[in-house]
């Protein structure tokens, strides 16, 4: 809105000290819970009263003509930030990581406010500097990483992407890089760093495996990639695994399963097996009605943890199996009546090539309104731990 005072946003987190005392509720059962571990409550809480401080130094050097807002890190996804935000990340490096996601060209000024515990790579400010910085701000410009699916989503983060499987194990897919050939490969996931990253995670793999390659520095618009630990086998190389990327470069990673796509279809024509995936782990999925034919209507519903049932309908557009889903799918209420939102259009398509197959799923939505909304309601997280469950699957039916 024109006219409005800038406003400075402080993020912060817990303290270790407050976490503690979330834990075991009373300072005398927290004292308990460490000395038995051989540490003292009292140098835990000395220095959440100097990180208080600290705080109440930055707040007192905001300017009295501006907003102020406060937000803790873990309320990041449901705060609304303005452009004319300052943001002031108080805390360790990985705060400024954090927020950076979820802001659209604010500045962040990064205060670390213990020197001697923090490298302060991301914050690297006194708390003393703060007044200067807010008034005579000169602003450095990081490279982002950006994550997109083949179903519209996009990740971004300053400092790395991992892609493979949240509990590390082998994951079989195939890389396309721009300085090489496609190839099929087994690992352990896949790092993808800017010159930011390139100072942890990234530098970690770099140091282990003594790449000649020029990590990129903070500013520069470059990312780094590596593959961790690939497996050499007669199906999947070990050729491709790390480089350069600059814009508007890019990195494609198609996962494979280890089955034929008839076996994959299954998934989608069997009710009894699109039970056993077709929802996030802690709830359930039954479906009423199913068929895989033109014009066909598909009806299930999901049932929470707290016993909730939520419904949902296809109408079956298109089929050519064992390649090709075209649907229109729908949330109702329990009368049947379409509930807000609207419906949304999902292609799901099979390809097989050498003994593997892989799956695409791509979501359209009426709007970007409606996207949106499906993301806030947590769509993104819903639908990762679904597929999750397909290779498991796959795995018990070769076994």
């Amino acid at each position: 809105m024109a006219g409005l005072p800038p406003r400075a946003v402080l993020v912060t987190r817990e303290t270790d000290y407050e976490r503690l005392l979330a834990v075991h509720a009373t300072r005398e059962q927290a004292r308990f819970f460490l000395k038995t571990r051989g540490q003292d409550l009292e140098d835990l809480a000395l220095r959440h009263a100097a990180f208080g401080a600290v705080l109440g130094q930055v707040r007192h050097a905001i300017p009295d003509a501006w907003r102020v807002a406060s937000v803790m890190r873990a309320d990041l996804d449901r705060f609304l930030f303005a452009p004319e935000d300052v943001v002031i990340a108080v805390g360790q490096d990985g705060l400024v990581a954090n927020v950076a996601k979820y802001l659209d060209g604010q500045p962040v000024i990064g205060i670390n406010p213990e020197p001697a515990r923090n490298p302060g790579v991301l914050v690297p400010h006194e708390p003393d500097a703060i007044a200067d910085l807010l008034t005579t701000r000169t602003v450095a410009e990081r490279t982002m990483v950006a994550a997109s699916t083949d179903d519209g989503q996009q990740l971004l983060a300053l400092n790395e992407v991992y892609v493979g499987h949240r509990t590390h194990q082998s994951a079989r897919y195939r890389l396309t890089s721009p300085d090489g050939l496609p190839e099929r490969q087994s690992s352990s996931g896949i790092l993808i760093g800017t010159g930011t990253g390139s100072t942890g995670w990234c530098r970690s793999a770099w140091q282990e495996r003594r790449s000649p390659l020029g990590l990129p520095a903070p500013t520069d618009p470059t990312l780094c990639w590596f593959v961790r630990e690939a497996w050499p086998s007669p199906a999947t190389g070990t050729t491709n695994t790390e480089g350069l990327l600059k814009a508007p470069d890019s990195l494609t990673i198609t996962a494979e399963f280890d089955a034929s796509a008839e076996r994959l279809w299954e998934l989608w024509s069997d009710p009894r097996q699109m039970e056993r995936w077709w929802s996030p782990p802690s709830h359930s999925s039954t479906f009423i009605e199913h068929e895989l034919t033109v014009g066909a209507r598909t009806a299930y519903f999901m049932t929470g943890p707290d016993g909730e049932k939520h419904h949902g309908w296809w109408r079956i557009e298109e089929v050519e199996p064992p390649h090709r889903l075209h649907i229109t799918d729908d949330a109702v209420d329990d009368e049947g009546k379409p509930e807000d939102g609207g419906p949304t259009a999902m292609t799901v398509t099979i390809a097989e090539a050498d003994g593997t197959a892989t799956m695409s799923i791509q979501t359209h939505f009426a709007d970007r309104e409606s996207m949106e909304q499906m993301l806030e309601m947590g769509m993104e997280q819903g639908m990762t731990e679904t597929l999750n469950q397909v290779d498991p699957l796959l795995g018990a039916a070769r076994a």
